[in-house]
């Protein structure tokens, strides 16, 4: 993941020249930092969130200092995927790739740690592996910078819901995705646990099970400038 400007030039075959200037102008404003400051996770946030990570987890992530954040409206403004060894895959500009846990820490300001219900039944493992192949074989693919949904390409959430349907398992709850532009927080819904959420993220209701796992808010109060921060 390069947040420092850079030409994007991996794009799908034959697309046309104005959309990849669109496309490299959406990533140059977008990337902008509109709040200069360290991230807000913490050292803790990084220990606890990597002892509760196991492969094919699902992790929103929410990068609150760039203007990014502003277009997407959300505390989370991306999705990825555990596939072990300290590594995500994920979709960002540049297309499919990995990315290490050093370096989601360093850059996002919030964290949850979704885990499919399904990988605790009858053939979950079997499941859980064909859900993270099936993303791996992704990485290298364009982004979808259409929002479209063509095969081929992928934004974030776009990538953990294809692999999703090529495994047989259902992470949305509504039946034709194509018809909506999907966002990390779709992803929070009855088909996933809440194993693990940053400090500074709150369930509403003022606790998990009250709340049922389906809605977190930001709590501004809960990030002190006595942490000790992770980058």
């Amino acid at each position: 993941m390069n947040y420092k400007y850079h030409l994007i030039s991996n794009f799908p075959k034959n697309y046309v020249w104005y959309k990849k200037i669109y496309a490299n102008l959406l990533f140059f404003f977008g990337g902008m930092i509109i709040h200069p400051r360290h991230n807000w996770l913490t050292k803790a946030d990084l220990w606890n969130g990597y002892r509760s990570l196991k492969k094919g987890d699902v992790v929103l992530v929410g990068g609150l200092k760039r203007l990014s954040k502003i277009f997407i409206d959300d505390i989370f403004t991306h999705s990825l995927m555990y596939v072990g060894g300290r590594k995500f895959v994920s979709s960002v500009v540049d297309g499919v790739e990995i990315d290490s846990l050093h370096t989601i820490f360093c850059e996002y300001d919030d964290v949850v740690i979704l885990r499919h219900k399904s990988f605790a039944k009858k053939n979950g493992d079997k499941k859980r592996k064909a859900f993270v192949k099936c993303a791996l074989a992704q990485v290298g693919k364009p982004y979808d910078f259409d929002f479209a949904g063509k095969k081929g390409s992928f934004y974030c959430v776009q990538l953990i819901n294809y692999a999703a349907i090529e495994s047989g398992i259902k992470v949305l709850q509504f039946d034709n995705p194509k018809t909506h532009i999907l966002y990390p927080r779709n992803f929070l819904n009855k088909y996933f646990d809440i194993v693990f959420a940053s400090h500074n993220l709150e369930f509403d209701g003022g606790n998990e099970k009250k709340s049922k796992g389906r809605v977190l808010l930001y709590d501004p109060e809960k990030q002190v400038e006595a942490q000790e921060f992770m980058c």
